[in-house]
Order: structure tokens, then C-alpha cells, then sequence
């Protein structure tokens, strides 16, 4: 389908410029009908890649079907393999084995769009425009590639406040590539209970919203690049070790 290449030209194209190794899995066969086939080779693919790793997955249909693969090999979603859709349709994202993470699309603003062109052309207007593009919007996590994206509020409180009581003892936490802000308060809570934190430097984040939030609010402790996060955790460790509230180095 030209829509699926021209996403997988796209996206393979970016990664490729920072550096990033692709791998592509195009389908011999199909979905429906050929599924018995299909699955054994998606399987035996994923068990190829290199973990973790996360995957792009041309619609939520094939991601869903990603998904069950990952269930019937074995691979834990998202700590091995994480899995974003696209388009965001809620009954296929929501009703896969583990909830789907996927990318809504501007399609409504394309239908807007669509029937003012149809309204001139009725009119004996010209439309103006040959082409209407439909853009991605933001993503949707569920717990295809967030382990936090839960609906349930009772749930996701009790991980931040379990987040805040490792803080009175010794927490160094990070805050990678990604959209949004919605780390932002995490790491608030975290620090203001004594625990470390760092993010991610613009120059290897992929997507800078989620560190830039949260170094923007004031609540990062250190910024670095990907490679050296690691290393700062354990030196962060070793010299930030707290008991009660006398620190004690190491």
C-alpha cells in the first residue's frame, strides 16, 4: 500500500540519520486469510531483533497482531518489545491482549477540509488545493510501550507514591526521550522527597518534550547524553546513599 511505504520510507529515514540500525518486516501474506503462515515468521523476526527494541507497526491492525506474536514468543511487552500503532482506533487498541500505544491522525480536520473543497466545487469554485495531508497528532501510550500508562488513577497513584517513599532512602531516576509533560510531576514528587534526577540530553533524544518539560520546570538534577546515563545512576548511587535524613557516602 503507497501509505504504508511512504510511512516506513519516513520513519526508517530519521532513525537512520541519527544513527539508528532498521530493521523492516514486510508481510508475504494476507492478514486475514494467511494468518497460520504469517504468524510463525513474525515470530521468528522479533527473535532476530536485538532487545529491547521498539517497532512502528504501519496501522493498529498489524500492531495487534504484533502484539499476540510477542504473547505466543515469549517477549515481554514493553521491557523487550515495544509496540506503537497508528491511527488510534480505540476499539482495536483497547481490546488487544495488552492495550496498543498508537498514533492518532489528523482525519477529521482532513474531513473538514474535504467537504470545503466539495462545497467550492459544487459552488463552480475552484478547490484551491490538490492534495490534502493528514498529519500524526501526538501518541496515545497504553501499555504497549508505557509501563505507567494506566487508566486506572487508584493504580497509577500508588506507583508515583511508591516512587516518592524510595525517594526518603536513595532514588536515582531518569526521564528519556518521549512526548508530553506528563513526567514532569513524577519527577517533581520525586525530588522533592530527596531523590536524584536526570534526563536525557537534547543532542541523543529522538523526541526532547518529556526531558525538555521537565528541565524547563526545574526539577532535573543532572542532564546527559544516552550513553552516559548509566554511568551517572551508579555514580548517583553511590554518593547519594540516605538513611533517615544523614547522607552517608560510599
Amino acid at each position: 500500500m503507497p501509505w504504508s511505504r511512504r510511512r516506513e520510507s519516513s520513519f526508517a529515514g530519521i532513525l537512520k540519520a541519527k544513527g539508528f540500525n532498521v530493521n523492516i518486516f514486510n508481510s508475504q501474506s494476507s492478514r486475514m486469510l494467511n494468518w497460520d503462515q504469517e504468524h510463525p515468521r513474525i515470530i521468528e523476526w522479533l527473535n532476530t531483533l536485538p532487545k529491547p527494541v521498539a517497532i512502528l507497526c504501519c496501522n493498529d491492525d498489524q500492531g495487534c497482531d504484533l502484539v499476540e506474536a510477542c504473547k505466543t514468543g515469549g517477549l515481554k511487552l514493553p521491557f523487550e518489545v515495544a509496540i506503537l500503532g497508528v491511527d488510534n482506533d480505540r476499539l482495536v487498541c483497547e481490546l488487544s491482549n495488552s492495550m496498543l500505544s498508537s498514533i492518532p491522525l489528523s482525519a477529521h480536520k482532513a474531513g473538514f477540509q474535504a467537504a470545503s473543497i466539495l462545497d467550492k466545487l459544487m459552488s463552480g469554485q475552484p478547490a484551491g488545493i490538490s492534495e490534502i495531508e493528514v498529519t500524526p497528532l501526538e501518541i496515545a501510550s497504553r501499555q504497549s510501550t508505557d509501563t505507567l500508562a494506566i487508566d486506572d488513577r487508584q493504580v497509577t497513584g500508588v506507583q508515583f507514591s511508591t516512587a516518592r517513599q524510595v525517594g526518603h532512602f536513595c532514588s536515582a531516576v531518569y526521564i528519556l526521550t518521549g512526548m508530553g509533560n506528563d513526567g514532569t510531576e513524577g519527577l517533581r514528587a520525586i525530588k522533592e522527597h530527596g531523590g536524584y534526577t536526570i534526563a536525557e540530553d537534547e543532542s541523543t533524544a529522538i523526541v526532547n518534550g518529556m526531558p525538555k518539560s521537565a528541565i524547563e520546570a526545574g526539577v532535573v538534577d543532572k542532564v546527559v547524553p544516552l550513553p552516559q546515563i548509566a554511568d551517572e545512576i551508579v555514580k548517583a548511587v553511590k554518593n547519594r546513599v540516605r538513611i533517615g535524613n544523614e547522607h552517608i557516602r560510599v
